[in-house]
């Protein structure tokens, strides 16, 4: 039996579910003992924040720790010795209304830099399968349009094969209220994309 394959687009726009940050403490001291002490407690004080803005232990990660020599070169090229670096990283997602708090608090208590947001809509968030439905009907849609100027009609489906992953894209529409302490945050949407390839099978028109 004949048949007709066309690509068929689907998009949503929705809030994001989340976001990360990426919270960074360091210190340079004499000895590296001295250097990662000062790291803990500031890291430690991060940890009491989230904890206060009841961010789960699931939702924060350690991302990276390092140590290591701290110094410069002088003026002739000589390496100056200056003490002893360390640094922890911690990797934090949470929702748009605590993300003014959590910046604000991370600088000003545990002296960190921050890096983000990076914007997440979640797996199971309905938007995909709203996208995938669009897509659907727009297949159906295109394949009308081509059998038209065939002379045909279009049948049951034969096949169907998500051809894109779905790809959030920022689109900064919006603003999260402003937290107390804490910068303002556009949590703006997300836009929730697929592509599907259908294949329908034609009839005589």
């Amino acid at each position: 039996m004949a048949t007709i394959t066309v690509n068929g687009y689907g998009e949503v726009s929705v809030p994001p579910d989340e976001a990360t940050m990426t919270l960074g403490v360091d210190a340079v001291a004499s000895t590296a003992r001295d250097a990662m002490a000062e790291v803990a407690e500031r890291a430690r004080e991060l940890l009491a924040l989230l904890d206060e803005l009841g961010i789960p232990a699931a939702k924060r990660s350690t991302s990276g720790v390092q140590a290591s020599e701290a110094g410069d070169y002088d003026n002739q090229g000589r390496w100056q010795h200056r003490g002893f670096r360390a640094m922890e990283q911690l990797t934090v997602a949470a929702g748009a209304e605590v993300l003014g708090d959590l910046i604000g608090g991370a600088v000003e208590r545990g002296r960190a830099r921050v890096d983000g947001p990076r914007w997440i809509v979640a797996s199971d968030n309905p938007a995909r399968k709203q996208a995938l439905q669009a897509a659907a009907e727009n297949a159906r849609e295109r394949a009308e349009a081509v059998a038209a100027g065939l002379g045909v009609r279009v049948g049951a489906v034969a096949e169907a094969k998500e051809e894109a992953a779905v790809y959030p894209v920022a689109r900064q529409v919006s603003f999260a209220p402003l937290a107390e302490g804490g910068p303002p945050i556009e949590a703006g949407e997300l836009t929730v994309s697929c592509t599907l390839s259908v294949t329908f099978q034609v009839e005589p028109a």
